[in-house]
């Protein structure tokens, strides 16, 4: 009976510490800063909280951020970060060293290299010490080496915040430690009373019955302690959890995204499958970090159709195609007939090149969903893509129809638009685009695709149409920047220039129009006039496009320029957009657009390191170093594809062709060849790569057999054509491996190694 009751009083004394939130103040933050060697001012991030609490366990973080080569310009992507604690608790620096997930969330994109070490010190910091003793300093930031003062912007705003306020994760852990200690006082008052109990009855028993009383103690003790944490530790990790997502949904609802961040990333570490913190972490989340989270969610809840729904709509969006594939091959067969699942099978299929699969989806949509106009629009346009002329013409016949509804029109008429341009039809054309410029509803864009059509057939008018349009948007500064962007890419650039002398200078440096006028004095080559334009303004969002054009500037017209002012003003605006997908691929294709390939290599590979997202720019990646014959680029965006979908056999296949051409990881590229054609023995590509590991093997016959069991197109494909004749040179058949092999030695659209190897079989010939 003493046993149970002392076990209700401890688990009544866990019941009051899941209360002790009501200890805890409310925490935010007040101000944060940089320090940079530029000179700026150090100013400390505050944390405002229970007074009490904060007195009661004072503490600070510092922490220095430098680069691992500050002799390096371009090498802005490795950082060393340190992190230390002033009178800090060793619980505390447990703490600080899971810092490092959070803090990639922020500097994982624009700096992916990075070290955390944690650094325990005893020693005060008086600088730090805050006048306000409700107040609780916790941050301050130094940036050392050849850091500029663009360099802070990487790790100031969003980073400081989420430093200074990783802070709140130390109190509820002192929450913990006081449950924990309460379980233990609970514990150790059960083993007292039974103590007492046994010292009385010792009195009046044996010896032999004292022991037994006394091991009974231990035992009760023990197993009482041990029940009482097994059943109080979930309960305190929940309320913990619980308490967490209460204060991060507090910090949304107040428009504080980055508060609300780091308490929903404390759920996570408590809680990191619940459903309610994932999908917290998913609001928070922005551009292709949403499918990270949204992935997480579907593991969470494996049988979920509307999330994996969700999944797919999101993987369309940022073109993740084997992603949105897999999501929707995870859906049951009994939940598969509905319109929903056929829409997005479409998308895949569309954004795979697949025209007729994705219309077959659509009308199995359709059929499901007969109202649905979207759906009719959808399969028009799906099947205007159709080999088969008599498909395409009904195709187009029907989204005809569609355009005579009001509802419908406006999408019908711009794909009549692009069908017309496929087909070079211009008067067709034309006509399109004189319908839809005449919509209420039409857009600017729509408005420059008749001034297009017009300027192609070169009518009188289009100067008429051209000058319309320009009084027109006189007033409205995004239309008229996209008047200047369409005259810069039709080749009106030195009109635009002209042009821009009579707008007011008030309004060059509204934000579209000053982007659209620095293009227009670079391709007007007005060198001076660009560095004067921008300078002196911010230019808001897309900030991060003036050093781009600083070193647009610097270079002139000199291709893939070298100099240290270009490569430091570009790093600079690669380092500016601050991990943002939508900012890394204007600046990646800004520099596509100047020829500048290995400059747009950089925020590509930024793009290609984020957690989500990342296809489209390993698919420019792979176009870069593929037209450069790069093998060894081509090795590393193949590793990375690896990383990201390991079970994709054209990336497999990539990976083992190019580590053989390469003479890299030899074996396991053999072992990977021999695995491909067993899975696939009818595809050319891998038939070619395993044919060559063959003769890598020294087993000449049995790769020449097997280069040849493919079909004569196959055989001619060029990737194919130069290993058959590689191999056809090794038996002795150099007659006919001569013709491919010269043209692999002095041709292009070769890799540098192919060249080479077909150099060396060709010797001096």
């Amino acid at each position: 009976m003493l046993i149970f009751r002392h076990l209700v009083i401890t688990l009544a004394t866990i019941a009051a510490a899941s209360r002790l939130d009501a200890a805890v103040g409310d925490w935010s933050i007040v101000n944060w800063t940089c320090t940079t060697t530029t000179g700026s001012s150090a100013t400390p991030a505050f944390i405002r909280g229970n007074a009490a609490d904060v007195s009661a366990a004072r503490h600070s973080i510092h922490f220095t951020i430098t680069p691992s080569q500050p002799d390096s310009g371009a090498d802005f992507d490795l950082w060393d970060i340190d992190l230390g604690i002033v009178r800090g608790t060793r619980g505390e620096q447990d703490v600080i060293e899971n810092f490092a997930d959070d803090l990639s969330s922020s500097v994982g994109a624009p700096i992916p290299g990075k070290t955390i070490r944690g650094i325990e010190s005893d020693a005060p910091n008086p600088a730090d010490a805050p006048a306000d003793p409700g107040t609780l300093t916790l941050a301050s930031v130094s940036v050392e080496g050849a850091a500029a003062a663009s360099d802070a912007s990487l790790i100031s705003d969003s980073v400081i915040q989420r430093i200074a306020l990783y802070g709140i994760l130390l109190t509820p852990q002192r929450d913990v430690f006081l449950a924990v200690g309460i379980l233990v006082a609970g514990g150790l008052a059960l083993s007292f009373g039974l103590l007492g109990r046994w010292r009385r009855r010792g009195r009046r028993s044996s010896r032999r019955s004292n022991r037994r009383v006394a091991l009974r103690v231990a035992v009760s003790g023990v197993c009482t302690l041990g029940l009482a944490t097994l059943l109080a530790w979930p309960a305190l990790r929940d309320w913990q959890c619980r308490r967490s997502l209460a204060g991060a949904e507090h910090f949304l609802k107040a428009g504080r995204p980055s508060e609300a961040n780091l308490l929903a990333r404390q759920a996570l570490t408590l809680g990191p499958e619940d459903p309610a913190t994932l999908r917290t972490m998913l609001r928070l989340a922005r551009d292709a970090e949403m499918l990270v989270w949204q992935r997480r969610l579907c593991d969470a809840l494996p049988g979920d159709t509307a999330e994996l729904l969700t999944l797919a709509r999101l993987a369309l969006r940022f073109r993740e195609t084997m992603v949105a594939d897999a999501a929707l091959a995870r859906i049951p067969a009994a939940a598969r007939q509905t319109a929903a699942w056929h829409e997005l099978m479409a998308g895949v299929a569309i954004q795979q090149g697949r025209a007729e699969a994705a219309a077959e989806h659509l009308s199995e949509a359709l059929a499901l969903d007969p109202a649905n106009r979207t759906l009719e629009l959808n399969l028009a346009a799906a099947r205007l893509l159709s080999a088969d002329v008599a498909v395409a013409a009904a195709a187009r016949a029907e989204t005809e129809r569609l355009a005579a509804l009001p509802e419908c029109r406006l999408i019908a008429l711009r794909n009549l638009l692009a069908d017309a341009r496929r087909q070079a039809s211009a008067e067709r054309a034309r006509a399109f685009a004189e319908q839809l410029s005449q919509l209420p509803e039409a857009t600017a864009a729509d408005r420059l695709s008749r001034l297009e059509e017009l300027r192609k057939l070169d009518e009188p008018r289009f100067r008429a149409a051209l000058e319309i349009l320009r009084r027109d948007a006189a007033g409205s500064p995004p239309v008229l920047a996209s008047l200047i962007e369409w005259m810069n890419a039709s080749g009106l650039a030195d009109e635009s220039l002209r042009w821009l002398e009579h707008i007011p200078a008030s309004l060059r440096t509204e934000r579209p129009i000053a982007l659209a006028a620095a293009e227009t004095y670079s391709r007007t080559k007005q060198w001076e006039a660009l560095k004067h334009h921008i300078g002196g303004h911010d230019w808001g969002s897309v900030d991060f496009l003036r050093p781009a054009f600083r070193a647009r500037a610097e270079a002139r017209d000199r291709p893939n320029p070298k100099g240290a002012p270009v490569i430091a003003a570009w790093s600079q605006a690669v380092a500016a957009t601050r991990g943002d997908t939508n900012a890394l691929t204007i600046l990646a294709c800004l520099a596509e657009s100047w020829d500048w390939p290995e400059q747009a290599a950089q925020p590509w590979w930024v793009l290609a390191r984020l957690p989500a997202g990342q296809r489209p720019a390993l698919a420019a990646l792979f176009r870069h170093y593929h037209t450069a014959g790069d093998a060894e680029g081509l090795y590393d965006v193949t590793l990375r594809t690896l990383e990201i979908e390991p079970l994709d056999p054209i990336a497999k296949n990539n990976r083992a062709s190019l580590a053989l051409i390469l003479g890299r990881d030899s074996p396991e590229a053999h072992r990977l060849a021999a695995e491909l054609y067993a899975a696939h023995p009818a595809r050319a590509d891998i038939v070619s790569t395993r044919a060559f590991s063959l003769l890598l093997q020294d087993e000449a016959t049995d790769a020449a057999r097997l280069i040849d069991t493919l079909p004569r197109e196959a055989r001619d494909e060029p990737s194919v054509a130069f290993y058959r004749a590689v191999i056809l040179a090794e038996r002795g058949r150099l007659d006919e491996a001569y013709p491919v092999l010269k043209a692999a030695q002095t041709g292009a659209g070769f890799l540098t190694a192919e060249r080479a190897l077909a150099s060396h079989i060709l010797g001096g010939k």
